[in-house]
């Protein structure tokens, strides 16, 4: 099993806002939780994980698909190289929330 370097991505603002943080911060305790133990196995699996846990979207984009009551929440990320992830921000039924930019152009960034 490879073991993949999480990474999470900051804004440039002079915060250094991490948006997964953030929108963590936001969810119930018990949702925290499973997030947690699925940002744990994407270290843990790398590219190796599959659905239920994860899934291929497209140009290379993929997301971890926690699940509570009924609720889906969506992470998405990447990885710009073999052994390394990074974690972009959450994912609603309307489209990404990233600050107004697609994921897809965060890979072009690093």
């Amino acid at each position: 099993m490879p073991h993949t370097d999480v990474v999470f991505y900051q804004d440039d603002d002079e915060n250094q806002t991490v948006l997964i943080h953030q929108w963590m911060k936001k969810l119930p305790a018990k949702v925290q939780d499973k997030c947690q133990a699925y940002l744990g196995q994407l270290e843990d699996f790398g590219h190796e994980l599959r659905r239920p846990v994860a899934d291929y979207l497209r140009d290379g984009i993929h997301e971890l698909r926690p699940s509570y009551q009924g609720v889906h929440y969506r992470m998405l990320y990447f990885f710009p190289k073999r052994e390394r992830s990074s974690v972009e921000g959450p994912k609603d039924g309307k489209g990404v929330q990233c600050r107004g930019r697609r994921p897809w152009s965060y890979r072009m960034d690093l």
